[in-house]
């Protein structure tokens, strides 16, 4: 996606919108490797994990049950 197009699906994203586009993937699992032939730029939680200087082309990523707590609004978590 264009950094353009990025910026306008942020807003849907931050509320658990996925947009339907081709290329966004949504999918459901416990484990997930990204891998790419330029460098990656990856966020967490807002904050700078790997910027293209950093050089990271893969990142794996675990889900660990139980591990975060999250608070949120009953009425929004859809079924």
């Amino acid at each position: 996606l264009s950094l353009v197009r990025t910026l306008c699906y942020a807003p849907r994203l931050t509320r658990g919108d996925i947009p339907r586009h081709p290329e966004i993937l949504s999918c459901r699992g416990q484990s997930v490797t990204l891998e790419a032939d330029q460098p990656l730029i990856v966020h967490i939680d807002g904050e700078f994990f790997a910027r293209p200087e950093d050089q990271v082309r893969r990142v794996d990523i675990r889900l660990l049950p139980g591990a975060l707590a999250v608070v949120g609004n009953a009425a929004r978590v859809p079924e």
